[in-house]
């Protein structure tokens, strides 16, 4: 069985949308990279928070849009680790039951009053996943570790 530390249900609620720099409680739509959107989604089962950059041009997303994603340290079906390289082969692989992917890194995991959040960078995309401390720990997430972030539309 594939090694996923992560699984859930996102629903997308924003996209593209900053604090407005006059009035921060207010967020305004702002679009800083053409091929590239910040999305803010919400899991349904562990009650997360997902903030994540994606190459809208590749797979566009929009608001109220769900979507499958996990976090996984290797592509492989059975676990075995991999080297963070993308092998073309005939072997099935966890990519397989998905239709979006990206390699990146762990670079910070932070708590945050009663919240663990974990960053990873996908190449310059960003993410951030922020839940509850059991869902989300140091000893799954750890920096500077390699991740596979895999997504498929509901």
């Amino acid at each position: 069985m594939a090694a996923v530390l992560f699984e859930d249900v996102f629903s997308v609620t924003e996209v593209d949308m900053v604090k407005d720099p006059k009035d921060p409680s207010r967020k305004i739509k702002e679009k800083k990279f053409d091929k590239v959107s910040r999305i803010l989604c919400y899991g349904e089962n562990y009650q997360t928070e997902l903030l994540l950059d994606i190459n809208n041009e590749i797979y566009p997303i929009v608001e109220k849009e769900k979507f499958e994603m996990v976090l996984a340290p290797t592509l492989s079906l059975d676990g075995r680790p991999d080297d963070g390289l993308y092998h073309p082969s005939e072997e099935p692989s966890l990519l397989d039951k998905f239709e979006y992917g990206m390699y990146g890194k762990i670079f910070k995991f932070a708590e945050e009053v009663g919240k663990s959040v974990v960053y990873i960078s996908f190449g310059g995309l960003l993410m951030a996943l922020k839940g509850e401390p059991r869902i989300i720990t140091p000893q799954s997430f750890e920096v500077d570790s390699g991740i596979y972030i895999l997504i498929r539309k509901l």
